[in-house]
C-alpha cells in the first residue's frame, strides 16, 4: 500500500515535530552545561578541589616606585595556608621573631576569581599577627601544584602578589 498524500504530510509533521525537540533538547542541555562553567571552562567547586591542601609561600612581591616588581620575602621567612575540605583553614606566619597561627573558614566566590576567608581568628598565644574578621583574595592563577593570588601582606601598601607552591 502507498501512503495518501494526507498521510503523507502527517508523517512529514510527526519527523518535523521531533526533528524540533531534539534541537530544543540540545539547546537546553548546552545553556545548563554553559552555566555551570567558570573561569577557564572550570567551576566553582573544581577551584575548590584544587585549593584543599596545604601552599607554602615561596615570593611576594609588590610593585616599586619605577613600576618594577620587589620580592618582599624574608628569607627567614615562611607562611603556609592549609585549606581543609570541610571548608576550614589555617594560616601559619613564622619568621625569626616568633610564629602566629591564625584559624578560620574559607571558600572560593565569584565565579572562581577569589578566595573568601571568614571567621578568622587568632589561636596562638603570642600572635602579633592582626588579621581582619573576613578577607577576599584574588586568584590570579590555580593550578594543581601552583597558587598565585593578589593580596595585602600585614601592613604593606601597595597590594602585591603572592606565589604559593602546593606541598605534599
Amino acid at each position: 500500500m502507498f501512503p495518501t498524500c494526507a498521510n503523507a504530510r502527517n508523517v512529514s509533521k510527526h519527523f518535523k515535530t521531533k526533528k524540533n525537540l531534539r534541537q530544543l533538547f540540545f539547546i537546553l542541555t548546552a545553556f545548563l552545561t554553559l552555566t555551570t562553567l567558570r573561569v577557564n571552562g572550570q567551576t566553582t567547586d573544581t577551584f575548590s578541589v584544587k585549593l584543599v591542601g596545604k601552599w607554602m609561600l615561596i615570593k611576594h612581591t609588590i610593585p616599586d616606585k619605577g613600576g618594577k616588581s620587589i620580592n618582599r620575602l624574608a628569607p627567614d621567612e615562611t607562611t603556609t595556608y592549609e585549606f581543609s575540605k570541610d571548608g576550614t583553614y589555617k594560616v601559619t606566619y613564622k619568621d625569626k621573631t616568633g610564629m602566629a597561627v591564625n584559624k578560620g573558614k574559607w571558600k572560593v566566590t565569584d565565579k572562581g576569581k577569589k578566595i573568601h576567608l571568614y571567621n578568622n581568628k587568632a589561636v596562638s598565644p603570642d600572635s602579633k599577627v592582626i588579621i581582619p574578621e573576613s578577607d577576599d583574595k584574588t586568584i590570579i592563577k590555580l593550578t594543581a601544584m601552583e597558587l598565585v593570588l593578589q593580596e595585602y601582606r600585614f601592613d604593606e601598601q601597595p597590594i602585591g602578589t603572592s606565589y604559593y607552591t602546593k606541598q605534599k
